[in-house]
């Protein structure tokens, strides 16, 4: 539930690609043509951005 309303709370880019990569498998390829970014690299960066975002939003409880 927690997990939940943290994806929610990250907005629509980020909810996207990490639905796309831990609950579809899909990759890194699959995700850069669905969502338009430049490449593999600029779609791996920003799905790296996103788990900190969640990472640090878990971590300090701030769905409150």
């Amino acid at each position: 539930l927690r997990m939940e309303a943290a994806l929610n709370k990250l907005g629509e880019p980020c909810r996207k690609i990490l639905m796309m990569v831990y609950y579809e498998n899909r990759s890194m390829e699959y995700i850069t043509q669905k969502l338009g970014y430049k490449n593999a690299a600029t779609t791996k960066n920003q799905k790296y951005k996103c788990m900190n975002r969640l990472r640090n939003m878990l971590d300090n409880n701030a769905l409150e």
